[in-house]
């Protein structure tokens, strides 16, 4: 209903997209994948906004919940997820940046060969407190 509004998020998605694009491909060169392997990861990552904003509306319209209390509810879990999910890569490539004997050898990322087999215990416990505490803190919580 504001054009106006709508510019503005699309620009903003524009703008974050560039350079995080930009440090996916620096980070996966880095790693020694191939170029042509890099521009598809780099593809497939910028597919994922579009194809996740066409998603999420068909789910929006299958699901019949079109009142304005329902569609706040779930645009905020869906912003906590994504919040979530971004902290924890960053945290994930930063700890491979202070710490790079235990990236050496594996591809760094999870399930990837070499020493580094997969999350620990401490790491799913963070990632499931990440999750968790946005959802206490947002029980009876308006603004």
């Amino acid at each position: 209903s504001r054009p106006e509004l709508r510019f503005i998020v699309f620009l903003a998605i524009m703008l974050h997209k560039a350079p995080a694009a930009f440090g996916l491909s620096t980070v996966l060169l880095q790693h020694g994948f191939s170029r042509r392997q890099t521009r598809q990861q780099v593809g497939i990552f910028s597919l994922a906004a579009p194809v996740g904003a066409v998603l999420t509306y068909v789910f929006i319209q299958m699901s019949g919940q079109h009142d304005e209390t329902s569609l706040h509810w779930w645009t905020g879990m869906l912003l906590l997820f994504s919040g979530g999910t971004f902290l924890y890569v960053a945290m994930h490539v930063m700890s491979e940046m202070n710490n790079p004997e235990r990236s050496s050898g594996s591809s760094g990322y999870v399930g990837g060969g070499g020493p580094d087999k997969g999350l620990s215990v401490i790491d799913v416990l963070c990632v499931i407190g990440g999750m968790v505490v946005p959802l206490i803190l947002s029980v009876d919580h308006e603004h």
